[in-house]
C-alpha cells in the first residue's frame, strides 16, 4: 500500500500560488526541517564532475549512502528512472533509510508511468510516500492506495465543524 499524506498550504494574503514547482519546494523544505537530506531524484543519474562543487558532493554522498545500505541498487535506479519517465520528485534519507517522495498539488493525480515506477520501487524494497499540498478546505487528511489496482483506504478525515445558530 502506498500511503499518501497531505499539508496545508495557506499563501500569503494577495499572493498568486502557482503550481509549477510549488510543492516540490514546500515539501522539500519541510522534509530538511524535520532533519531528513533531500536529494532531487532527476539528477542522481547524472555525473557531476563538471558542475558545481557543493551540487557534486551531494550527489557523491547519495552515491555513497546508495551503496553502504543498498549495495548494487544504483544501477537498477538508474535504468528505472531512465526506462520509465515516473521516478518519485525527491529522494530522503533518515536513520539510515531511504524514501522516495512524490509530490503533488491539490488534485494532481499519478501519472501511469509514475505508477509503474512507484510498484518496482516497492518491489525493490524502498519506501515510497506520497505528499500532496492541499488547500486548507479539503476533507481527506490521510490516505493509502494500492499502486496497481487504485484501491483506496482512507484513514483519517478532516473534523467537521458543527453549526451553531
Amino acid at each position: 500500500m502506498l500511503k499518501y499524506n497531505y499539508l496545508e498550504l495557506h499563501p500569503k494574503k494577495g499572493s498568486k500560488v502557482s503550481n509549477k514547482g510549488l510543492s516540490e519546494s514546500f515539501i522539500r523544505k519541510k522534509l530538511e526541517k524535520q532533519g531528513y537530506i533531500v536529494w532531487r531524484s532527476e539528477y542522481f543519474h547524472l555525473d557531476f564532475a563538471e558542475h558545481y562543487p557543493n551540487v557534486r558532493k551531494k550527489y557523491e554522498k547519495l552515491r555513497d549512502l546508495m551503496e553502504k545500505h543498498h549495495p548494487g541498487m544504483l544501477e537498477q535506479l538508474k535504468y528505472l528512472n531512465h526506462v520509465h519517465h515516473g521516478m518519485p520528485d525527491l529522494i530522503v534519507f533518515k536513520d539510515n533509510a531511504f524514501k522516495f517522495i512524490e509530490c503533488k498539488f491539490n488534485n494532481e493525480q499519478l501519472l501511469s508511468s509514475q505508477r509503474k515506477c512507484i510498484s518496482k520501487l516497492l518491489e525493490l524494497g524502498f519506501k515510497v510516500e506520497i505528499i500532496k499540498l492541499i488547500d486548507p478546505k479539503q476533507r481527506i487528511r490521510s490516505m493509502e492506495e494500492d499502486v496497481l489496482t487504485k484501491e483506496k483506504k482512507i484513514k483519517e478525515k478532516q473534523m467537521k465543524l458543527k453549526k451553531r445558530y
